[in-house]
C-alpha cells in the first residue's frame, strides 16, 4: 500500500511540477504596440530609464459581460423598458463586470511566478485592476520591453515603452497594462528639502525618490486589499 501511494504520490507530483514548468515557458506574445510616433506629437527621447527606477504598474484584467453594456443602459434609460429607473448601485455594477476567478488567478500565478511575491500585490475598488509597485528592471523582464524618458515641450516627464508582451497563456486574461504604451507616471524632481536630507537620515523602509515613482496622484485608487487575501 506505501508503495502504490508512493507511486501515485510521484505522478502527482511530477504532473504538477510538468504543468508549472510548460506555463512559465509560456513564450511572450506581443499585446500591444504604439501606432504613433511621439516625435511627430512633439515629444523627446530624453534617456533610457533607470533599472532601479520605480514604477506603479497596473494590470487591467479583461472584464466579462461588457458587450451587454448598452443593453442594460437602455434597460434602465428608455421610457418604455420594464426596468425603467431602475439603477444599479455601484456595487451591482461591480458585481456584473468584474473579471472572473480564472482570470485573476491566472494574473496572479504569472506575477507570483515571475518572483514578485503575493504580499506586494493590490487590487482595486472595481476589482478590475491589479497594482503593484515594482522596479523598471523587474517590469522589463516582466514585460520583456524597455522603459525610457520622454520629455515634451515644457520639460514635463514621463515614461513608457513602445511595446510590451506577455505569456501566451495570460493574454486573454489582460486587457491593458500601465504604464506602457500609454505613457504614465509624471515624473518630477524631489522637493528640495528632501533632496538636502542625507540617506542616513531617511527611514530604513522610504526608498529615495527616483523617477517613475508612484506618488498620491498616481495608479488607481486601491480598497488596501491583497489580492487572493
Amino acid at each position: 500500500m506505501r508503495a502504490v501511494s508512493a507511486l501515485v504520490f510521484a505522478i502527482v507530483y511530477a504532473t504538477t511540477s510538468l504543468g508549472a514548468a510548460v506555463s512559465q515557458r509560456s513564450p511572450h506574445v506581443e499585446h500591444e504596440r504604439r501606432s504613433f510616433s511621439l516625435e511627430n506629437r512633439g515629444w523627446r527621447l530624453a534617456r533610457r530609464l533607470e533599472p532601479e527606477a520605480v514604477l506603479p504598474l497596473r494590470i487591467g484584467l479583461t472584464q466579462p459581460n461588457l458587450e451587454t453594456l448598452e443593453d442594460v443602459l437602455m434597460k434602465v434609460s428608455h421610457p418604455e423598458s420594464p426596468s425603467y429607473g431602475q439603477h444599479w448601485t455601484p456595487h451591482e455594477i461591480m458585481d456584473y463586470f468584474q473579471p472572473s476567478r480564472e482570470t485573476m488567478d491566472a494574473v496572479v500565478d504569472w506575477l507570483t511566478s515571475s518572483g514578485i511575491s503575493k504580499e506586494r500585490l493590490r487590487l482595486s475598488k472595481s476589482r478590475g485592476w491589479i497594482e503593484v509597485t515594482a522596479s523598471v528592471g523587474e517590469v522589463e523582464e516582466l514585460l520583456n520591453t524597455e522603459y525610457h524618458v520622454w520629455e515634451d515641450g515644457d520639460g514635463l516627464e514621463r515614461v513608457g515603452c513602445d511595446a510590451y508582451s506577455v505569456p501566451e497563456h495570460v493574454q486573454l486574461h489582460v486587457d491593458i497594462i500601465k504604464p506602457t504604451i500609454h505613457m504614465g507616471a509624471h515624473v518630477r524632481p524631489p522637493p528640495n528639502s528632501y533632496r538636502k536630507r542625507s540617506l542616513s537620515e531617511r527611514a530604513p523602509s522610504t526608498p529615495s525618490v527616483k523617477l517613475g515613482m508612484p506618488s498620491s496622484h498616481n495608479g488607481p485608487k486601491t480598497n488596501g486589499k491583497k489580492v487572493g487575501g
